[in-house]
């Protein structure tokens, strides 16, 4: 049987996709505590509250939801990640709407404009969660790749890191490094 013809597999995937997803989530919600100026800046154009301790308070919800996730497993947090990246999708849908380039402002501290990657992002996100309905806490995940645990973890944290590099920067900075070397 091949690699992806085993459902196993694709549990394994989704997993690690999952624990991506919630890395990148605590990291939202990290950063609108941290600095929630510019976040409050885009949800007042969007018409939203938008006061910094709402934006903190919303960011606490992100990080707790994230951190829960990853530590509990189970049924539940899966769709409550897949509920924080639905309403991601929607508010990227509608920014990218308006126009002018207006940031996301996903990780507080991002001037990059809200683009197509960001509503793909937030789309592929939601669906991973939903898909891994069902799977285990970070630490039972870890401990049962036995010595694969630590690749595991390296290419979740890995993932997360290329996620973040993706939201954060805007295609013109990425061709302008491209054109650097």
């Amino acid at each position: 049987m091949s690699f992806l013809a085993s459902p196993w597999r694709w549990v394994e995937v989704s997993s690690g996709l999952f624990f991506i997803a919630c890395q990148i989530l605590a990291i939202g919600g990290a950063s609108k505590m941290l600095l929630p100026s510019l976040t409050s800046k885009t949800w007042n154009l969007l018409g939203f509250p938008s006061s910094l301790r709402f934006v903190r308070f919303v960011g606490a919800l992100e990080f707790a939801s994230a951190i829960s996730a990853a530590v509990v497993g189970g049924i539940f947090f899966p769709f409550l990640i897949g509920g924080w990246y639905a309403i991601f999708f929607l508010m990227t849908f509608h920014l990218l709407r308006m126009p002018g380039a207006i940031p996301c402002g996903c990780f507080g501290t991002s001037n990059t404009p809200v683009s197509i990657r960001h509503l793909l992002m937030n789309g592929f996100f939601l669906i991973v969660s939903v898909i891994a309905v069902g799977t285990n806490d970070l630490p039972s995940e870890l401990s049962s790749k036995n010595s694969g645990g630590i690749l595991y973890l390296l290419l979740i944290v890995g993932g997360a890191s290329l996620s973040y590099v993706l939201a954060t920067t805007d295609a013109k900075s990425l061709r302008n490094s491209k054109d650097s070397q």
